[in-house]
Formats: structure tokens, C-alpha cells, sequence
């Protein structure tokens, strides 16, 4: 009770306090250790994984050292291999197959370790130092004559595979339909070819002919300009012709061929264009033509001099006969007559009627 009412706390209560704030420390120390485990053991997993991976550099590179160092205990411990000399061919066979499996990088480093190796052990053995220095020569000059082989090879297969991607990107990407035959067969079909005829795959269309999207009417053509293409005879290249979709269906195509020889094998690259709408426009404006002249040809129109008599009014035509005027106009334009009377004729030929006096002149008029 006097420890409450001096606001003090027991030294019990205190200790158990500072007890719990431990015991949280440590549990909270404990949680952060296991996490920080935790985080270990997966980046371990992710390197183990990554070094085990067949496309991870360490991995390939451990091969080929693997395979140098195991060709050159080999040739170190076989008795007739290491007698005739020939160590280093074995090391250098390992090698060449380090290479070809793995690529020129891990073949530099096997190299390098096999070489450092093959010294190591001349070093530790008693055979002849200006001998196996030599060879050694000789087996890096040639090493490296692989090697810069190899490093050749794999620029051109690299810039080979960046060109056929970068071309094969835009054939794909390309809005025109394009297609590649080889003896009327199709080879190659770009998403536009097929949406142009409407399939949906290209295996619908590889290894078909090529008159599988032609009309039937125009085959016999087709076929003709594909074996004179295949003869290396001179052939349209430009031309027009009805298309065939999967739903038979019509289309007026523009098409445009050209030609290449890949290993002995002539190939023909053809360029379609939809020309449908562009046609129908076509023989839009061509009718609204002829309707036009038809129409130009009905209208009949006077112009010029016409020769007419001061007194009777009449007109002479081209063969020097006299018309009246009424007729005369009507059978040389659509125009028509109605007759009536002015008021000054009508006033001098009926003055009982029209005269001073009598209903207005306009009223009787017509």
C-alpha cells in the first residue's frame, strides 16, 4: 500500500517487465535471423539452380574444364598415351569437343586450365622441360587456331539467326499478304495471307498448292505461269487474277511475283494486294460515265447563226428549206410551245373584248 500511494512499482513487478522486454527482444531477434535464413537459403537455391541450368555460362563452362581436366589425367596416366607423346593431342581432342558443345568461351577457359595443368604437371614430373614446352607451343597455336574458328562460326551463325529473325519479324508483322512456294506448294504464309482467304492456321496451308486459293477459272492460268517460273522462263511477274477464299467466296487480287535460288532450288516470293473495293470503284465510275454520255447524248442544243425571215418569222435549215419557228426549235431541243395572246394582240384583234373598259386583258390570256 505505501508503494502505491508513492507511485512506485515493486522491484518483482520490475523485473518480470524487464523479463518480458527481453523476451521480445529475443523473439523478434529470432524471427529477423529466420528470415534472413530464409532469404539465404533461397538465393543458395537460385545459384545451385542457376549453375545447374544447361544455358547458365558457370554450368557449360564447368563441362568443358571438367572434360579438359578428365582427357588430361587420362593422357597423364595411361602409360602408351603419355610414352608416344601424344598427351596433348588427347587434351586437345577434349578440347575441339568442349567447343562444339558448349561454345568458344568455355573452350578458352579449358584451354587455359589445360594448359596451366599440362605445367603443372611436367613440373612435377621428370620429363624433358624444352620438349613438353614445344608441344605446349604447338597445342595453344593450334588451340587458338580453333578457337578463332569457332568464334567465326559462332559470329556468322549469330548474325545469320539476327537476320532470319529481323526478316521473318517483318514477313509476320507485314499488313500485305505474302507467301513463299516452292514447286506450286506453299512454304511459308504470313498471318495477312491467311486472313486475306480466311484460315486460321498455316498448317491448313502449308504443302498445299497454290491453286487451292485460286479461282477455278483462272487455275489453268496459274498453273501455266508457275511451270514456265519453274523452267526459268521469262514470266509475267505483275498481274491480276480472281482469288478463292474458304467460304468460296471471290476476291480481285494484284498480284507480284519474284524468284531466288537457295541451294540449287528455285523459290517464288509472291505479294498479294486486295483489290476488290478498289475494282467495284472502278466499274462504279466507269458506268457513271456511261450514264453521263448517255445523257449528254439526249440533250439537243441551238447555238450559232440562225437564219429567220423578217416578215413570216420562219427559220431555213442546213438544206435550205423554210420551218416555222415553233416547229424548227422543237425538233432541234425539248423545248415545247403553248399559245396564247399578249394584251397588245389581244386588245387589236378583239377590241370588243379587250378594249378600253372590258375585263383585264390578263385574265383571259393563257
Amino acid at each position: 500500500m505505501a508503494f502505491a500511494k508513492r507511485g512506485r512499482v515493486p522491484c518483482c513487478a520490475r523485473v518480470s517487465c524487464v523479463r518480458s522486454k527481453l523476451w521480445l527482444i529475443g523473439l523478434s531477434g529470432k524471427v529477423i535471423d529466420e528470415r534472413q535464413a530464409g532469404r539465404t537459403r533461397r538465393i543458395q537455391e537460385q545459384m545451385v539452380a542457376h549453375m545447374y541450368n544447361g544455358n547458365s555460362p558457370l554450368f557449360r563452362i564447368s563441362l568443358a574444364v571438367t572434360l579438359s581436366l578428365v582427357a588430361l589425367a587420362l593422357s597423364w596416366t595411361i602409360e602408351p598415351i603419355r610414352d608416344a607423346g601424344t598427351s596433348l593431342l588427347l587434351l586437345l581432342a577434349a578440347i575441339v569437343v568442349g567447343i562444339w558443345l558448349f561454345g568458344w568461351r568455355p573452350g578458352l577457359v579449358a584451354t587455359s586450365v589445360g594448359a596451366l595443368g599440362h605445367v603443372l604437371l611436367v613440373l612435377l614430373t621428370d620429363a624433358d622441360f624444352v620438349v613438353e614446352s614445344i608441344r605446349l607451343i604447338v597445342f595453344l597455336a593450334v588451340a587458338m587456331l580453333i578457337l578463332a574458328l569457332a568464334v567465326m562460326r559462332q559470329e556468322a551463325e549469330e548474325s545469320l539467326t539476327s537476320s532470319e529473325t529481323q526478316l521473318r519479324a517483318i514477313l509476320e508483322n507485314s499488313l500485305d499478304p505474302i507467301a513463299v512456294s516452292c514447286e506450286g506448294l506453299h512454304r511459308f504464309v504470313n498471318p495477312a495471307y491467311l486472313r486475306m482467304f480466311g484460315y486460321q492456321q498455316p498448317g491448313e496451308l502449308l504443302g498445299q498448292s497454290v491453286l487451292k486459293v485460286i479461282a477455278e477459272d483462272e487455275r489453268a492460268t496459274i498453273q501455266r505461269r508457275i511451270e514456265m517460273r519453274s523452267r526459268g522462263e521469262i514470266v509475267v511477274n505483275s498481274y491480276e487474277t480472281r482469288g478463292l477464299r474458304v467460304d468460296g467466296s471471290q476476291l480481285e487480287m494484284e498480284v507480284h511475283v519474284s524468284t531466288y535460288v537457295l541451294k540449287g532450288v528455285r523459290y517464288s516470293l509472291v505479294i498479294l494486294r486486295d483489290i476488290t473495293d478498289r475494282k467495284r470503284a472502278l466499274r462504279e465510275k466507269e458506268q457513271l460515265i456511261c450514264d453521263l454520255r448517255d445523257a449528254l447524248s439526249k440533250v439537243k442544243t441551238l447555238s450559232g447563226l440562225l437564219p429567220t425571215c423578217a416578215g413570216c418569222r420562219k427559220i431555213r435549215d442546213e438544206d435550205g428549206e423554210w420551218h416555222e419557228m415553233e416547229n424548227y426549235i422543237s425538233d432541234h431541243s425539248d423545248a415545247d410551245f403553248s399559245h396564247g395572246l399578249c394584251p397588245a394582240c389581244a386588245e387589236r384583234l378583239y377590241p370588243e373584248v379587250f378594249g378600253p373598259g372590258s375585263v383585264t386583258p390578263s385574265a383571259w390570256s393563257r
